[in-house]
């Protein structure tokens, strides 16, 4: 049973930029070329990175007897962190003795640069798939559900298919979200959890899955810790950060707590949902209270992806000047629908051409300075509507030209 819930729209008192209108710009400031911004600008900003939140129940790297080091580029959260520790302290850190830690965040390398500006009108943020790993991307180990050995090891029966497909054709950052019970204590020793995780990631990365971040909780239930899932303090650099679009993310999971992650964070959940009982004696909510969180149920990795491939392309977009006030809703994958108000009869004929040949649903609303001249209108409603396509559109991956798919003539 699949259970789909639309995306919701921006809010209307949102610029392009993702920042707060709070007042409407003069012609010179709403004008076209300021909404273009210069390859050094755009490059300047994509050197912005959010820093490493402290979280002060952290106290020392990932240590004790047999325990396999973590790599160079492995990040450990600690109280007095305030920065990512360099290769020599990692070093220096990989043989200090267990101690007190409840969460660790891995931090591979760089693959890739996210461009968080995707069209010179973008910036609605990098979106985000927060991912469980077990039950997830691999089986269940019960009964005691720790997956502390290679014979328990058993993949998500076609994950690797559909992951590679999201990876390559999905402009999505992937952070894996995992609570690891007693991660370091006698009873989930370190030295039986590395050898086992790193050869998964080290599987997913020759699929070409890239995970961006690695989010590990080791506590237990009854230790009620922010860092862990439900809890977001493992991923409180997501919050209130206009580089990361979660109102448009996902949680991945196959428990309930990863149905109310996705509630606490803001986004949407696609529920892997084999047995609803697990993770229920952790909330108090059911599944019926967090319904209006669930956008898919299945049990099928094809099912995620194909709900990913084809998200609603909807959007709505305001654009004020001290000359014109416009409002667009434009649905990219409509019918036809035109509803076209901008004051000059003519021009709303020729939009409404537009949408009836493009099969998109359009509607303009254009309250203009007609009584001055007309071109203030036209000419604002033609960069509103090309903002709100731009952003419809996104960073336009898997979209080609027509003329690449059959010869044309000129």
């Amino acid at each position: 049973m699949n259970k789909k819930i639309a995306a919701k729209s921006p809010s209307p008192h949102t610029s392009i930029l993702g920042k707060e209108n709070t007042k409407a710009p003069s012609r010179r400031e709403g004008g076209r070329d300021s909404d273009f911004k210069t390859e050094k600008d755009v490059s300047s900003m994509l050197k912005e990175k959010p820093g490493i939140k402290e979280t002060n129940d952290l106290s020392s790297p990932v240590g004790g007897q047999g325990a396999k080091s973590p790599s160079p580029h492995t990040s450990i959260l600690g109280k007095e962190n305030t920065k990512a520790p360099s290769r020599r302290e990692e070093e220096k850190n990989s043989n200090i003795e267990e101690g007190n830690l409840s969460s660790i965040l891995i931090r591979p390398p760089d693959t890739k640069q996210i461009n968080k500006l995707s069209s010179p009108f973008g910036g609605q943020g990098a979106k985000i798939l927060f991912i469980d790993r077990d039950g997830t991307l691999i089986k269940e180990a019960p009964p005691t559900y720790q997956l502390d050995s290679f014979p328990k090891l058993e993949f998500y029966k076609h994950m690797f298919e559909y992951m590679t497909k999201i990876a390559k054709e999905m402009d999505y950052e992937l952070v894996m979200v995992t609570n690891q019970d007693g991660l370091g204590t006698e009873s989930f020793p370190e030295n039986t959890f590395w050898p086992v995780h790193d050869f998964i990631m080290k599987s997913l990365e020759n699929e070409d899955i890239h995970f961006d971040k690695v989010c590990i909780d080791r506590t237990f239930p009854a230790d009620n810790a922010p860092t862990r899932k439900p809890g977001t303090g493992m991923l409180t650099e997501y919050l209130n950060n206009e580089n990361y679009d979660i109102a448009n993310s996902y949680v991945i999971g196959d428990r309930i707590t990863d149905v109310l992650l996705a509630k606490n964070l803001g986004c949407k959940a696609l529920w892997l949902n084999n047995n609803d009982s697990l993770g229920a004696a952790e909330i108090k909510e059911s599944a019926d209270e967090l319904g209006e969180t669930i956008a898919l149920q299945t049990i099928h990795w094809k099912d995620i992806y194909e709900f990913l491939k084809l998200p609603s392309r909807k959007i709505f977009h305001e654009r004020n000047t001290n000359e014109t006030k416009i409002s667009i809703e434009l649905n990219l994958d409509g019918t036809g629908k035109a509803d076209i108000k901008t004051g000059l009869s003519f021009f709303d004929h020729m939009l409404e051409q537009i949408a009836r040949h493009g099969n998109l649903d359009l509607t303009i609303n254009c309250n203009g300075d007609l009584h001055i001249d007309e071109h203030h209108s036209i000419e604002d409603v033609g960069i509103a509507f090309g903002e709100a396509m731009a952003k419809a559109l996104g960073n336009k991956k898997g979209i080609e030209r027509y003329g690449f798919l059959l010869p044309m003539d000129d």
